[in-house]
């Protein structure tokens, strides 16, 4: 099993993307202080990530970029043989660590924006593994391990409420129309008028 894990994170350490090498470097710390373990065993584990995945849209995160798909398909067809199993597990972790890491401090990597961004703390993605590790090890439920990586800032939890009321509104049919017209001076009544107070409404704006 162990070959096989450093057969596989050695093909994705070869990519020349640095979002990849950073995300194989991650998995080899990961595998490597578990003694190369596998981690996804029980199909319980994998409904409980899959759920932790799903639930990232609550965050504006997109469950595609988590191996969606894949999770499903091993929940439906559970691996077999020692190569499916790591690359399943694999794929898995590499999840679980990348949804962590983009809820725990964002998903735009700085040093993308400025080469040279150097507050970068080393340990943060070992405090965040060893956070995993222990709620894995301790029987914890993996999706509230996930769910606790959310920024505590108030106003995090304020934008996460307005995400979730407007999307309520597409689902409602999305934001009135505001009716066209000539300007009307102050005091003047028209279709506009009136319409405005509706249309500031669905956004939560008093007049």
């Amino acid at each position: 099993m162990r070959n096989r894990f450093a057969c596989l994170l050695g093909l994705d350490a070869s990519s020349g993307r640095k979002d990849r090498r950073t995300a194989t470097k991650q998995l080899a710390l990961w595998y490597a202080a578990r003694g190369y373990r596998p981690v996804w065993t029980s199909q319980h584990l994998r409904a409980e990530l899959l759920s932790a995945v799903n639930s990232a849209v609550d965050d504006g995160l997109q469950p595609s970029d988590y191996h969606h798909a894949d999770i499903v398909h091993y929940l439906q067809h559970p691996p077999v043989g020692i190569g499916e199993q790591a690359r399943c597990d694999i794929l898995l972790t590499d999840a679980m660590l990348s949804l962590a890491t983009h809820l725990r401090y964002g998903k735009v990597d700085p040093e993308r924006l400025d080469p040279n961004w150097n507050l970068t703390d080393p340990k943060r993605l070992t405090e965040l593994q060893l956070k995993l590790r222990t709620a894995l090890e301790s029987g914890s439920s993996i999706r509230s391990a996930l769910q606790e990586m959310r920024p505590e800032y108030f106003k995090y939890g304020l934008q996460r409420e307005a995400l979730a009321r407007y999307r309520l509104i597409e689902q409602s049919g999305g934001w009135p129309v505001v009716p066209g017209g000539p300007w009307c001076p102050e005091g003047w009544q028209s279709d506009l008028g009136r319409a405005t107070p509706v249309f500031l409404s669905f956004g939560g704006v008093s007049r």
